[in-house]
C-alpha cells in the first residue's frame, strides 16, 4: 500500500532541504558546526514526521522507513554536498577579480582588444561571435553565479528524487505480516449452506406394564 503524499520520503526530503538551506548559510566557514547542525535538523524533522505518521496512520513500518532513510541516506549525502557548496560560496564561486564597475570596465576593454586581434585570423561569422562573447564580459560574474546556483538546485532536486525512488520501491514490496513473513491474503471461504432441519423423532412407546 502506497504511503500518503504527506508521509512520503521525497516529501520529507523537500521539507528538510528548506530547513537545512537556512542553517547551511549560517555555517559557511565552519564545517564541523555545519555537520552538527545538519544532523540535529534531520533528526528533529524526521522524528517529528515519523511520530505524526504513527499517530495519524498507525503505520510503524512507514515511520521507521522515514527515520532510517533520513539518517542513513539523506543526511550523509546532503552533508557532503552542502559542505562542498559552503566552500564554493565562501570563495566567491571562484571569482578571481572583483565585480566592481572599474574592474568590469577594464575586463571588457581587454576582452574586446583580444577579440579584435583574434578576429583577424577567423573567418566570417566567427568574428562576430568572438566580439559578442567579449561584449558579455561585464555580466560574466552574474552568469557564473546563476549557473552555480542552478547546479546546486539540481543537486538538491536529484537528492529528493532519489528518496522518492526509494519510497516507490518500498511501496512496491508485498505487505509484511507481524511475524516477518510475506503476507498472502487468504481466499474467501465458500458460503456454508444452511443445515436442513432434522426430522422429528417418533414418539416413544409406553413401556408395557410388568406382569
Amino acid at each position: 500500500m502506497a504511503a500518503p503524499p504527506t508521509f512520503r520520503l521525497d516529501t520529507l526530503a523537500v521539507h528538510l532541504v528548506s530547513r537545512l538551506e537556512a542553517t547551511r548559510r549560517a555555517h559557511l566557514d565552519n564545517p564541523e558546526e555545519a555537520r552538527a547542525a545538519f544532523a540535529r535538523v534531520v533528526h528533529e524533522g524526521a522524528g517529528a514526521l515519523a511520530r505524526e505518521c504513527r499517530d495519524v496512520l498507525g503505520d510503524d513500518v512507514q515511520a521507521h522507513l522515514l527515520e532510517r532513510e533520513a539518517v542513513e541516506t539523506f543526511l550523509p549525502r546532503y552533508t557532503r554536498l552542502a559542505v562542498a557548496q559552503n566552500v564554493t560560496e565562501s570563495r566567491g564561486y571562484g571569482f578571481v577579480a572583483g565585480d566592481g564597475l572599474f574592474t568590469r570596465v577594464i575586463a571588457t576593454v581587454l576582452a574586446l582588444a583580444a577579440a579584435g586581434v583574434l578576429a583577424r585570423f577567423l573567418p566570417g561569422i566567427t568574428k562576430e561571435l568572438v566580439f559578442l562573447l567579449a561584449a558579455l564580459t561585464p555580466v560574466v560574474p552574474e552568469i557564473r553565479l546563476w549557473w552555480a546556483r542552478r547546479r546546486w538546485a539540481n543537486e538538491l532536486q536529484e537528492l529528493a528524487d532519489d528518496l522518492g525512488r526509494v519510497q516507490s520501491a518500498h511501496d512496491a514490496l508485498p505487505t509484511v505480516a507481524s511475524d516477518g513473513e510475506p503476507y498472502t491474503p487468504r481466499p474467501a471461504a465458500a458460503p456454508v449452506a444452511p443445515a436442513e432441519p432434522a426430522e422429528p423423532a417418533p414418539p416413544a412407546r409406553p413401556r408395557e406394564e410388568a406382569r
